[in-house]
């Protein structure tokens, strides 16, 4: 016995099998949108991972067991969490202290060796660690 469909019924099917495929047309990819390949999505990452998050960092804390020092870059987003040992505020601090001076100091060392009035000790050391800064910035 072949049951007889309410037209009300039927045509709220049609009009979900309509919405449905309007929403899997509107959600497939367009033909003409270049295909995205491996070394994009490589030399995309590499790119973000160079830049390091913005300045300056700031301590926040973590409220759970124990109240545990977390840095946060200028937006609030985690960067760290400290949790080694008994001085991990300490940590925490230092980090934060060398992050955002870092630029200023290696700045003060190209100052002061452009200056040109250093003896050779000093001008050695600010070839030295101005070096090293560049060697581990890339």
């Amino acid at each position: 016995m072949k049951t007889k469909q309410i037209p009300e019924i039927q045509d709220l099917a049609e009009k979900h099998a309509r919405r449905r495929q309007e929403k899997l047309d509107a959600d497939a990819p367009a033909q003409a949108q270049p295909r995205v390949t491996q070394s994009d999505i490589d030399k995309s990452l590499a790119e973000k991972q160079a830049q390091h998050s913005p300045l300056p960092w700031h301590i926040s804390h973590y409220i759970g067991e124990r109240d545990q020092p977390t840095i946060v870059d200028q937006r609030g987003d985690l960067i760290a969490r400290t949790s080694c040992c008994h001085q991990e505020k300490a940590n925490a601090a230092f980090i934060v202290r060398a992050c955002n001076n870092a630029q200023r100091l290696a700045d003060a060392c190209r100052a002061a060796r452009e200056a040109n009035n250093c003896t050779p000790d000093v001008d050695k050391i600010l070839n030295e660690a101005l070096a090293q800064w560049e060697k581990e910035a890339k």
